[in-house]
């Protein structure tokens, strides 16, 4: 990756696992780190050959117990859920999970519609990976009922690559096949770097998020849209290489090259911010019991992105 632009741009699709985002049909090819690879074959999907097992009218929606739900401690980040679209002629429903993790053994996903006799498995396809860190994409397809919604429980087969008999588990909704998607909007979640203590005086976004989590258990989202801000990363420019090229003159900043100990420290703020944001608080919740569809914005990468004249848009360290 050539810029800070780059960088954050494949990381921020790597976590949100973007619908936009066309490097994630490029699967990793890498016979040093176990996981999926395209040509490997996870034989019959009985999430989508086998008959339902019920009347539509039979599949109650369970509540979800949040106080359960936390970040699984086997991962770095996730599980991250994701929307991709649906077939309405073959009656099914597109996404997949997210998982970034320092094992280099990932858990097979196991998936259970409560409509079918049968879980279904999927395996985790390496997208990426970063100083050790792997990020695996788990495809999930399901069958859509008419006139009754889906609730659909996942959970992973080994918990730091052992074999575990009470899993995490966790739930999302899926539309009927014949109702419109009950769907959420979110937007600058976080806050810029002139805000004094937003977690001690504001709790955060917790109380958003929370509110929407009390809305999700009286009628459950189908879908998270994601309209740009998920992170505020403002602070990339407080690192000690970037506080050392902005006390550049303009022509040496316009002129430096990014590379080196520079290129490594932004690409470290980066990934640890983005993992203790995904990972912390009431939105790490919902990122793994809702699926979302996210664009990125300015603070996505730095306050301001998109916006500053050509000579520094366009330069090596911003480009």
């Amino acid at each position: 990756m050539d810029s800070i632009g780059n960088f954050v741009s494949d990381f921020a699709h790597r976590v949100h696992d973007l619908v936009t985002g066309e490097d994630h049909d490029q699967h990793v090819q890498n016979p040093d780190v176990h996981g999926r690879k395209d040509d490997e074959d996870d034989g019959p999907n009985t999430l989508l050959e086998q008959q339902e097992e019920v009347e539509d009218a039979a599949i109650e929606a369970a509540k979800q117990e949040y106080a359960n739900i936390k970040p699984s401690t086997q991962f770095k980040a996730g599980p991250v859920l994701r929307y991709q679209d649906i077939n309405v002629e073959q009656r099914r429903w597109v996404g997949s999970a997210l998982i970034v993790t320092d094992r280099r053994d990932p858990p097979r996903l196991v998936i259970r519609d409560p409509t079918k006799r049968d879980v279904g498995y999927s395996r985790g396809r390496l997208l990426d990976s970063w100083e050790g860190n792997h990020f695996y994409r788990y495809d999930i397809q399901l069958t859509l009922l008419n006139h009754r919604e889906k609730n659909i429980t996942y959970w992973f087969e080994t918990e730091h690559g052992h074999r575990t008999n009470t899993p995490q588990t966790w739930n999302f909704f899926v539309p009927a096949l014949d109702e419109a998607h009950n769907w959420a909007f979110y937007s600058c979640n976080g806050f810029t770097s002139d805000v004094e203590d937003p977690e001690t005086n504001f709790h955060g976004a917790n109380p958003l998020w929370d509110d929407l989590l009390t809305a999700h258990d009286a009628k459950p989202f189908h879908t998270m849209i994601g309209g740009g801000d998920q992170i505020y990363n403002d602070d990339v420019l407080a690192t000690p290489e970037m506080v050392e090229w902005l006390a550049k003159d303009e022509e040496e900043r316009a002129t430096t090259e990014f590379d080196g100990q520079k290129r490594y420290a932004v690409e470290k703020y980066y990934f640890d911010h983005y993992v203790q944001h995904f990972t912390t608080g009431t939105y790490s919740q919902a990122l793994s019991l809702i699926p979302s569809v996210n664009s990125w914005d300015d603070h996505d990468i730095l306050d301001g992105y998109g916006s500053y004249p050509p000579k520094y848009q366009l330069c090596d360290v911003m480009q």
